[in-house]
């Protein structure tokens, strides 16, 4: 699944900006470090590189000479998952290539965060040289995994080479529900994982790797995110990302919580509860039911700054230009990095983002205009959206009756 960029959401990977800058996280002395890059002034370059983007997007410039503060690669789409709600095509062989690959280490020393997604991430066959070149240009390095491969001997070397942190997909606090949405995950298994992954924290005296819990929250696990904040505490987990099930299938688009707004909103509020009472951060939707804002009353919208300081590229070596919805930019497989991270659609979004002349791309912004009470948000397909609310209108479903009356 691919990363999701909310500052919110996604702590110190994910915040841009000048006030939000992190430097490499600190390692304990008592414990075996990875070779370090020969290059004395590493964390200074990251901060002129971070300087300059900030002035880039103060600007507008649409060409720059600085590089990305994050990096975020989707590294493959093969997973020993099968899981209920996913869509991606788990039996592929498609894969980040190598010319790639190579184009991202020589930019490492510029970069302050790498992620790294899949599929499932430590299937890639390369991700050990990939940790090693980052940890050696000091980057933070976050993994997006179903935790499944986390054995002791990846665990060492996980804390070996200072991942900063973990986001591990957890759609379930028991076995009976986890392991029925994520086929061929075994919750056994994860607990004992995170267990080793505590142990060696506190024997270190390290709060790294940072651990996440994502959540896709649908009919069938809905009713256990109160529990999930539970264990979230017991495992020294600081966060839960809940998303909303996004539908591809009939069958999955009846799981939706759209159309079980009620009992989402029971167990949301329940959870919130939870989390506040245990010193857990949930980082969930709004309620159903909470009121959208005015026209004119909507809170502030956060200044765009992805464009000069973050880069996704997805298995093929596609770039997207953001995070927000506007398309992809090169190949980087096929281009030179400077040429890719100048591309004439990335610059001319460059010049106008932030400002009255922006695109509409900016202007409906996934990312700052998600509506939980719009059933485009749950299925985006059109036509599999216009199937299911005449379906459940007919069944009775009083919230795809009210949809059918949205303009």
């Amino acid at each position: 699944m691919p990363a999701v960029l909310d500052p919110k959401t996604s702590g110190p990977l994910f915040a841009f900006g000048k006030k939000a800058r992190t430097a490499s996280i600190p390692w304990p002395s008592n414990h075996e470090q990875p070779k370090r890059s020969d290059v004395k002034y590493l964390h200074n370059i990251k901060e002129m590189n971070a300087e300059k983007n900030y002035i880039n997007s103060e600007i507008n410039a649409g060409y720059t000479l600085s590089f990305p503060e994050l990096i975020a690669l989707t590294l493959l789409e093969k997973c020993n998952f099968n899981c209920i709600m996913c869509d991606q095509n788990h039996g592929s062989d498609l894969r980040l290539a190598e010319s790639g690959l190579d184009k991202i280490i020589d930019i490492l020393p510029f970069a302050k965060n790498i992620c790294l997604t899949g599929g499932e991430p430590f299937l890639y066959d390369q991700i050990d040289s990939l940790i090693e070149n980052a940890c050696q240009a000091q980057c933070n390095v976050y993994i997006q995994t179903n935790g499944s491969l986390l054995n002791d001997e990846k665990i060492d070397y996980i804390f070996t080479h200072r991942v900063a942190g973990l986001k591990i997909s957890c759609d379930g606090a028991t076995s009976s529900t986890y392991d029925t949405i994520r086929k061929g995950g075994s919750f056994r298994r994860l607990k004992a994982s995170l267990e080793r992954i505590n142990d060696l924290r506190r024997k270190l005296k390290t709060p790294y790797p940072v651990l996440e819990f994502n959540f896709v929250a649908m009919q069938d696990n809905i009713f256990e995110l109160s529990k999930l904040v539970a264990l979230a505490r017991e495992q020294g987990v600081v966060r839960i990302n809940v998303f909303a099930l996004l539908a591809y299938t009939e069958e999955q688009a009846r799981k939706s919580l759209y159309f079980h707004q009620e009992l989402s909103d029971y167990h949301v509020s329940k959870a919130r509860a939870v989390a506040r009472e245990l010193g857990v951060d949930l980082c969930a939707p709004p309620l159903f039911c909470e009121t959208q804002p005015a026209p004119g009353n909507e809170a502030p919208r956060v200044k765009c700054l992805s464009l000069w300081n973050h880069m996704t590229v997805n298995v093929t070596g596609e770039v997207a230009i953001c995070c927000g919805g506007a398309g992809n930019a090169g190949n980087i497989n096929e281009m030179e990095f400077t040429e890719l991270w100048n591309h004439p659609k990335r610059a001319a979004i460059r010049e106008t983002v932030n400002t009255p002349d922006e695109p509409a791309c900016c202007r409906n912004c996934r990312m700052v205009k998600q509506d939980s009470a719009n059933p485009r948000s749950h299925i985006q397909d059109p036509g599999l959206l216009e199937t299911v609310l005449d379906k459940l209108a007919g069944e009775g479903n009083k919230h795809a009756l009210g949809a059918l009356a949205l303009p």
